[in-house]
């Protein structure tokens, strides 16, 4: 008896295993569920401004262009070494502080930021400066711009060099060793190890280098050489570095132009993000219905050959809009940032799918409902992407939502 259980077990598996090799195909028709669309246009839209913040770039930028002005660009170094040194006294330099040590004397310091472009020439003058008397948040990569950055910097430590390879350009500064040992000191427990990086001179506009992330490969580093005294007859000469790990450029933006301000205008340089207010009215979804999309459809006005942009929107918790254009010193409304959707252009449209943000905002019986559309941060930031707002007839934005009815 257990023996012809076995085998029609086994045949059961062999069974459903070569079912699995032949899906099932299913017409609509057979289905007894059915999908819906509704749309509701946009009622009101505006664009408006802020600072422009930099600190999730893939570069860090210095010098100016098309009216663009790169004042600085702020670096901090890790506080671990990438590597651990084994000293004489059973001790470990791993850490900033780790160097102060009686048996370690520092030779020179070198702050190394990698250019994008290679063969660099240039008639410019690079200059560093630190932060002797600032805590440790120098600067904040979500919050720091040109109208709130830290200038309680130092005078300047060091001019730049430009060092050119078959492979790469580098910057490199030298640092005396007297800022060094000033803010390694152990009596200063809250101290930072940040620079600020400027130019002067800048005759070919402006200069790029890799900023923190855009990966490990090309990251710039703090180098520290130093000398270990093992015993009294055996000295060691030896390297420790420390990689950069945050950073941003300062970037003040250039005057605003009709267009930026007449349509719905985004852009990360000139700090430009757009405003839509939708109202879904006595809609509800119908009883049993469930949300398959719900999309946030806008027109880009001049086609864009890349459609590689990556666009971000959230949903706001604030529900009145600005009437006109205004430019704020800092970011006022409040997103729903569990709740956003991101998107890539293409063919000129671009649409979000806001079907979790929505599915919440009709369960809680909202009406209004309002939505920021602003540039990913990893975008090229001089490009300003422009779409057709209210007054569009044509290619007015909209939210369509499809749903699934039993």
């Amino acid at each position: 008896m257990l023996n012809r259980q076995a085998i029609y077990l086994a045949s059961l598996l062999l069974y459903f295993i070569s079912c699995e090799e032949k899906p099932l195909m299913l017409n609509d028709l057979d289905l007894s569920l059915s999908v819906d669309t509704v749309s509701f246009d946009v009622l009101e839209s505006t664009t408006y401004q802020v600072p422009p913040l930099m600190g999730g770039s893939k570069y860090l930028y210095l010098g100016q262009d098309s009216g663009y002005t790169f004042d600085y660009s702020y670096i901090r170094a890790s506080k671990f070494s990438n590597s651990q040194y084994y000293i004489s006294s059973g001790k470990t330099i791993s850490q900033l502080h780790d160097y102060v040590d009686s048996s370690i004397v520092i030779d020179s310091v070198k702050l190394t930021l990698n250019f994008v472009d290679d063969s660099i020439t240039s008639n410019s003058l690079f200059y560093l400066r630190y932060f002797p008397n600032v805590s440790d948040s120098v600067f904040s990569r979500n919050n720091s711009n040109y109208l709130n950055y830290n200038t309680n910097y130092s005078d300047i430590i060091s001019y730049g060099n430009i060092i050119n390879d078959t492979t790469s350009s580098k910057l490199e500064f030298l640092v005396d060793t007297s800022y060094f040992n000033a803010f390694i000191d152990t009596n200063i427990t809250d101290f930072n190890n940040a620079f600020a990086v400027g130019i002067y001179n800048t005759e070919f506009g402006f200069y790029r280098f890799y900023s923190a992330n855009n990966g490990q490969s090309t990251v710039s580093n703090l180098s520290i050489y130093f000398k270990h005294f093992a015993n009294d007859t055996l000295t060691i000469d030896t390297l420790s570095s420390h990689n950069i790990i945050d950073d941003l450029t300062i970037l003040t933006p250039p005057k605003l132009e009709e267009a930026d301000t007449l349509n719905l205008s985004i852009s990360l340089a000139k700090g430009l993000k757009s405003l839509l207010k939708i109202d879904t009215g006595l809609w509800e979804m119908p009883k049993g219905g469930i949300f398959r999309k719900a999309e946030l459809i806008l027109n880009l006005i001049t086609e864009d050959s890349s459609n590689s942009e990556i666009i971000n929107s959230y949903l706001l918790t604030d529900i009145d809009l600005p009437s006109t254009f205004n430019k704020y010193e800092k970011e006022i409304f409040t997103y729903d940032l569990t709740n956003g959707s991101s998107a890539a252009l293409s063919n000129t449209k671009l649409k979000f799918n806001h079907r979790s943000a929505l599915s919440k905002s009709l369960s809680e019986k909202k009406s209004i409902h309002t939505f920021n559309i602003q540039p990913n941060i990893d975008v090229d930031p001089f490009k300003i992407l422009q779409f057709y707002d209210t007054k569009s007839v044509e290619f007015h934005p909209k939210l369509r939502i499809t749903y699934v009815l039993p």
